[in-house]
């Protein structure tokens, strides 16, 4: 150990416990006012936020198709426009790499920006749909474990399968000792 090291070890023991919590709590409270701004702002929409006794996500999927034909025309033209910008931009920006790269440098900057703009130009038809007290996560994912959020193509780490077949959850959550490093 370095000898600044050293010395911040012995600072540190003769620290209170009472100056050490006080250290801690300092450290902290910038992360905890930042939480509290994120929970406020899904408070705020109407969003789902953690809370004591509530699953995360809805046993309820996001029906898509659902939603697309309920939304008004005029969020339809704006959605499908910026995702065709995110199609067609990524397009030519993937195959005009080699042979126009001036193309392909314009493509890619209309995916970023139509990207961009599908995060913050959200209708309100669309943020009314996530409301309640879980997240509905979109039905094109398919199965979801309501635990951790695995789904059939982004599996757990040590590898999962599901618990049964209401495939709500998986085995890395429902039977955790089953999955244990060896």
């Amino acid at each position: 150990m370095s000898r600044m090291g050293q010395y911040v070890v012995e600072q540190e023991m003769l620290m209170t416990q009472e100056q050490l919590w006080d250290r801690e709590r300092e450290r902290h409270e910038s992360d905890e006012a930042a939480w509290a701004g994120v929970i406020e702002d899904l408070r705020e929409r109407g969003l789902p936020f953690p809370q004591a006794g509530v699953p995360v996500i809805s046993e309820q999927p996001l029906d898509l198709a659902a939603l697309w034909r309920s939304l008004p025309e005029e969020d339809r033209a704006h959605l499908g426009e910026i995702a065709l910008g995110m199609v067609v931009g990524g397009l030519i920006g993937a195959y005009a790499e080699a042979t126009a790269p001036a193309a392909s440098r314009a493509g890619a900057q209309c995916y970023h920006e139509s990207l961009e703009a599908l995060s913050t130009e959200i209708p309100d038809s669309v943020v009314a749909a996530l409301r309640g007290p879980s997240w509905k996560i979109p039905d094109r994912l398919g199965p979801v474990c309501l635990s951790c959020g695995c789904s059939e193509d982004d599996a757990c780490a040590d590898g999962c399968r599901w618990m049964d077949d209401r495939r709500i959850q998986c085995t890395a959550c429902g039977r955790p000792e089953d999955h244990l490093p060896i």
